[in-house]
């Protein structure tokens, strides 16, 4: 068991070398983030289990208690709060059942009742795992997430874009390079902190004008995506991109690429760079990175933003199960089979974090 982010940095090329064997390999189930998100927003205990053999690891559930909605103690996944999936990564089912069981039944001994799984791929590992022996699973739909499939080739992407996107991006560029030259910039090493210092201001200059602080106006949240974004651009997922115009930042966008795919977590435009749609020329670029990165998709994570269809992206289903302990005398056999439950037709809220990232 790892209690302590001194346990989670040592085990972190472990759990590195499990999290890229897995089906969902998210940057959000990284080590990276996994650690950052500790480091910064860690609250509550910190319950992490880890099955770490002579073969290497096979499981990892990182796991924490915190206070639930009526003040008791409640497990649940590291990364909660503004990470659009959360996992528990393995390469063996079975090893990854008797993680769960065990940690599950720990944490139920120390006077945990309710155990919260949220924002699940379908496809995850821990979507995929039986609930412990004696627990009640009540699944329903959390907030879906966007993704685009994506060809093998950017000639082949081109030749797909239709309607509102085709023009507007023709349009952004002609106006973009009637203004000076325009040039994106890949921002690694040093030059990771100055770039995203310009989305933090980008970012925040557009959600004050709509009277709003915006979700990386926090210091806090603003260290934790330094440490992310450092720590990804050494392990080379980090795609963090700015848009200059004759020499001006128009825009900047913020996402990684992983086995799993490329992602777009946020961005922030220059207001006064509208015409050019800068917005549309960063996503464009992301995505050309993302295809000569052998991506086959970019996932837009949650929220339901109307450009995210434009592009053409799907609705992917993402699960939230609650585990609760039924008493003895009403207690019904827990289903075995998870993801083949029928999922609650009332919606969650998405986290506030996930809700607010659009610029």
């Amino acid at each position: 068991e790892l209690t302590a982010l001194a346990d989670l940095r040592a085990a972190a090329s472990s759990v590195g070398r499990l999290w890229r064997q897995s089906p969902r390999a998210t940057i959000f189930s990284s080590p990276e983030w996994i650690g950052a998100w500790w480091s910064w927003f860690g609250n509550g205990r910190l319950r992490a289990w880890i099955d770490d053999g002579d073969d290497g690891a096979t499981a990892f559930a990182p796991l924490f208690v915190r206070d639930g909605w009526n003040g008791a103690p409640e497990l649940a996944l590291v990364g909660l709060g503004n990470s659009d999936y959360l996992d528990a990564p393995s390469s063996d089912a079975a090893a990854l059942s008797a993680l769960i069981d065990a940690a599950v039944e720990a944490c139920a001994r120390d006077g945990v009742s309710a155990v919260e799984w949220s924002r699940l791929d379908p496809a995850s590992t821990l979507a995929a795992a039986p609930p412990p022996d004696g627990w009640a699973c009540r699944l329903q739909d959390a907030e879906p997430c966007v993704a685009l499939p994506l060809p093998a080739s950017n000639g082949a992407f081109d030749a797909g874009l239709r309607g509102m996107i085709a023009r507007n991006l023709r349009r952004g560029f002609d106006a973009a390079a009637a203004r000076g030259t325009v040039r994106f910039e890949h921002a690694t090493g040093e030059r990771v902190a100055s770039v995203l210092e310009d989305l933090f201001a980008l970012h925040g200059e557009r959600w004050r004008a709509r009277g709003m602080p915006g979700v990386l106006s926090d210091a806090r949240v603003q260290r934790f995506h330094h440490t992310v974004a450092r720590e990804a651009d050494r392990a080379g997922m980090l795609r963090l991109i700015r848009l200059t115009i004759g020499g001006e930042t128009a825009g900047v966008i913020y996402g990684f690429t992983t086995p799993a795919g490329a992602c777009l977590y946020i961005s922030g435009f220059n207001p006064a760079c509208a015409a050019c749609s800068p917005g549309t020329l960063l996503i464009r670029e992301l995505i050309r990175r993302a295809i000569d990165d052998g991506a086959r998709e970019i996932d837009f994570l949650s929220g339901r933003e109307p450009y995210k269809y434009h592009w053409g992206g799907r609705d992917r289903r993402v699960l939230l199960c609650r585990l609760r302990r039924p008493p003895a005398r009403r207690l019904t056999p827990a289903s075995r089979d998870v993801p083949h439950l029928r999922a609650s037709s009332e919606r969650t809220q998405p986290p506030a974090a996930a809700r607010a990232r659009t610029a």
